[in-house]
């Protein structure tokens, strides 16, 4: 666990209101979009993709800011992405952590990060990044995931 800071970069982006049970249906099939918009546009994608919440608080029906960003590299060929948006993924100083394994046992580890963040007095500032740096839809126990808490 450790605060960092990460670069602003130019990204492709889906955004959405959404709730914490309604995530699956974004999962695999919106990536995978968004991987072949970009292809489709001319961009290169050399990062992994990255879910930002805005608002969320750990309750299964409460609605919040949904971005699923692709980081992306170059000018495009001047196709315009349909149902996505290029954008600026601001910079971000964050309490981070990696998570080895399902994408169900992230509960623990935000449990870990929010404690830290009492115990240090840390200010955060209501939204999270996830970083699917390897995803295995079929043994989730090979995944990892960059977990960070946006701070002030």
């Amino acid at each position: 666990m450790r605060i960092t800071t990460v670069k602003a970069k130019k990204v492709m982006k889906f955004t959405t209101n959404a709730t914490l049970k309604d995530l699956d249906k974004y999962t695999g099939t919106k990536p995978s979009e968004l991987y072949a918009e970009a292809q489709r546009c001319g961009y290169q994608t050399m990062e992994p993709q990255v879910w930002q919440y805005t608002g969320p608080d750990g309750k299964p029906d409460t609605v919040f800011k949904l971005e699923i960003m692709l980081p992306i590299i170059g000018d495009g060929n001047g196709l315009k992405p349909e149902g996505f948006e290029i954008d600026e993924a601001k910079e971000f100083k964050a309490l981070q952590t990696l998570h080895e394994g399902p994408w169900a046992e992230l509960g623990p580890v935000y449990c870990e990060l929010m404690k830290h963040v009492a115990d240090n007095a840390l200010q955060t500032t209501g939204v999270t990044r996830e970083v699917y740096i390897r995803c295995d839809f079929e043994n989730q126990e090979n995944c990892v995931t960059e977990v960070m808490i946006g701070l002030v």
